[in-house]
């Protein structure tokens, strides 16, 4: 038999990926390469117009040294009544400042701030008595004010240079103007008005450093119609002649 020779068989060969399928891909791998750059330069972009401009605000504060209770304060703050502002007030014929209830006579210094202080809550003609011994007004009619004193402490009021530390309320230390101008000093005022109110309801007579008190004076004047004056609270005040309330009270 005759000689055949025999050779190996061929490697199978690998199949070849398709063009279009690796195009793809590249395609796809682009497209979000690109996307992503493109939101990461959106957030570079939109970052520095948050950041970089100050509110006009911000910049004004910053320009005024950042002074926020400045800026609090209302530009056109209501004046106190106080003697201070004598020059900015208009005065009574008398030379005193009239205030209503509910309005304070101040004593006060631009240094210690307020020394003495009296607030009138109420003002009330011919009361009915209710005290333990009820006489009939001498004068001729009844005046009560219902009233609260408050006094600086003593330091203050050392530091201010107040001599008598102590405010009266007695009734002498006031007195009574009709409307034709007819005064009734504070020694006649008294008159028969101490039994007239129940006890503990008075106001002390004498509001010392540190204290406050609350309470009612009682006036006895021969007038339905007037004011009550109050010449000094600690001292007297510089440039006017005290405080007044009208009565009844208007």
């Amino acid at each position: 038999m005759p000689y055949v020779p025999t050779y190996p068989s061929p490697a199978p060969q690998k199949k070849k990926v398709w063009p279009w399928v690796l195009a793809a891909i590249g395609a796809v791998l682009v497209l979000m390469l690109t996307l992503i750059i493109g939101i990461a330069v959106g957030e570079v972009q939109s970052s520095p117009a948050q950041t970089s401009e100050e509110p006009a605000g911000a910049a004004a504060s910053a320009a005024s040294g950042n002074d926020s209770s400045a800026a609090a304060e209302p530009e056109n703050p209501t004046p106190t009544l106080d003697f201070r502002d004598v020059e900015v007030v208009e005065l009574t014929d008398r030379g005193t400042l009239a205030i209503k209830p509910g309005a304070s006579a101040l004593n006060s210094s631009p240094e210690h701030g307020e020394l003495a202080s009296m607030l009138v809550h109420s003002i009330e003609v011919d009361p009915v008595c209710t005290g333990p011994y009820v006489q009939v007004p001498k004068n001729g009619h009844f005046v009560v004010m219902d009233v609260s004193v408050k006094v600086a402490s003593h330091k203050t009021l050392n530091a201010a240079g107040i001599s008598y530390p102590s405010v009266s309320m007695r009734q002498g230390g006031f007195r009574a103007v009709d409307n034709d101008g007819k005064v009734t000093p504070g020694n006649d005022i008294i008159g028969n008005g101490y039994g007239c109110l129940p006890e503990g309801t008075e106001l002390p007579r004498d509001i010392n450093a540190g204290e406050k008190a609350s309470g009612k004076i009682i006036f006895d004047v021969p007038s339905a119609e007037g004011v009550i004056v109050l010449p000094e609270l600690l001292e007297s005040p510089a440039g006017m002649n005290g405080w007044e309330w009208a009565y009844p009270a208007q």
